[in-house]
């Protein structure tokens, strides 16, 4: 029996080893048709997202080589994948181990040759998700990975540093953007025209900038919509106000009236919340101090997509020039146009392009930021509109109704819709050259 199991894991490491998976190759050519396996998988508040993508991919080759029993020595697959979140199953619930979503993956695995070997993966880099187009495979049969390296200083954490009434992590007012740059690192959002720029770091903090002058200062826990806020670094969670008196306030902890009345003294606007700390006690937390000039509205001129359908419309230089800049937590830049869309922006041209729902401006604690998405509306994709019906897609090019979305590809575009109700909600679409 030990001897039967030794030969099948042999059977399987060795059938593993033998084949190469080739991802967003076009030098690829099929030699037999494309298998479609499709996975799915609950996802508890607790567990990670790349880690059960890379479950499902195991089980999807699992899948596959129970049909193609055999693989030939140095066969290719050309793979074409995606994956789909789907909506919280149990909003209501607040316990970590209820349902929260539901992952969903699609994999379309092709028997290929002529792939360019060069960008050949074996089957443990394909399972651990690092095919991306910065992925080689070197004559040594090692992966590897290179990055986007440029002059922009590396992100700083400053949450072990003091604010006081005059000195914000070390900067204070007057300083340049360059000089509060070299102290802080590289900004997670900048919202910008001419003479006004406003940088916000992690989430939670904005410098505001009049004629490359630092003229203000603003904390809050609600800064920023969740849209934006959940693609932004992470970062200091613990702030810490020192007084006059040396006292020091910290905003994760519970505050006494005094503290409050003192930072009132001190700092040109504070807000407060209750937070309920047990079934019976409350405490009162700080959640937003600003100090200076704030900036209220930016002026910008309107970039929003209208046709996508043309390669050429990909240049994001030529085409869109957003007063809206994000650097994500993964570290791409992205262009967000006041008409709901992110643009993923890699080499100059757009790789990604996200749609989403508007967003609400009622809670945004950034002025600036809220009369960004006050002046737009919502999105438009080549005469496909936000909460038009799904046929409408038929417009664009071929689709396909799947769980709660819309698989949709064309000559330049591919990805998904989000469909709710039979009308469309949001996308997730990729530029078929990345």
């Amino acid at each position: 029996m030990r001897t039967l199991l030794f030969t099948l894991l042999c059977f399987w490491q060795c059938s593993a080893q033998a084949a190469n998976y080739f991802v967003k190759d076009k030098s690829c050519e099929a030699i037999s048709e494309q298998l479609t396996i499709k996975t799915q998988m609950s996802l508890f508040q607790s567990d990670s997202e790349v880690k059960a993508q890379q479950d499902l991919r195991t089980q999807a080759l699992f899948e596959y080589k129970k049909i193609k029993n055999s693989l030939a020595a140095n066969s290719q697959i050309y793979v074409k994948e995606r994956f789909v979140m789907n909506r919280d199953v149990n909003q209501e619930s607040t316990s970590s181990n209820s349902i929260k979503k539901r992952l969903f993956y699609t994999a379309h695995f092709t028997p290929s040759k002529h792939c360019n070997e060069n960008q050949a993966m074996s089957e443990a880099t394909f399972i651990a998700g690092e095919h991306t187009f910065r992925i080689l495979k070197s004559k040594e049969k090692k992966i590897t990975i290179l990055s986007n390296s440029d002059d922009r200083p590396a992100f700083k954490k400053f949450d072990s540093k003091l604010i006081t009434s005059k000195h914000f992590f070390d900067t204070k007012f007057g300083q340049s953007t360059q000089e509060v740059t070299q102290l802080l690192g590289l900004h997670s959002l900048e919202l910008k025209n001419e003479s006004k720029r406003i940088r916000v770091y992690g989430r939670h903090h904005a410098f505001h900038f009049v004629n490359n002058q630092l003229v203000g200062y603003q904390f809050h826990l609600n800064l920023l919509p969740m849209q934006i806020n959940n693609v932004l670094t992470l970062e200091n969670k613990e702030l810490k106000i020192k007084l006059s008196n040396d006292e020091i306030v910290e905003a994760a902890t519970p505050i006494a009236p005094l503290q409050i009345t003192a930072l009132k003294k001190e700092f040109a606007d504070v807000e407060t919340a209750y937070y309920k700390s047990s079934d019976t006690e409350v405490d009162q937390r700080l959640i937003g101090l600003s100090q200076g000039q704030l900036i209220g509205e930016i002026a910008f001129n309107k970039h929003c997509i209208k046709s996508f359908i043309a390669k050429n419309d990909g240049n994001i230089d030529k085409n869109i020039n957003t007063s809206l800049k994000l650097t994500s937590s993964s570290e791409d830049n992205i262009s967000v146009t006041p008409c709901s869309e992110f643009l993923y922006k890699k080499a100059d041209f757009i790789a990604k392009l996200k749609l989403f729902e508007p967003i609400s401006t009622n809670n945004i604690k950034l002025s600036a930021l809220a009369n960004y998405f006050k002046q737009g509306h919502s999105w438009e994709f080549s005469g496909v509109k936000y909460n038009d019906p799904i046929a409408s897609l038929a417009k664009l090019g071929d689709y396909d109704e799947f769980f709660d979305s819309a698989e949709f590809t064309s000559q330049y575009w591919d990805g998904y819709f989000y469909i709710y109700d039979g009308k469309l909600l949001s996308a997730e679409l990729t530029n078929n050259d990345y």
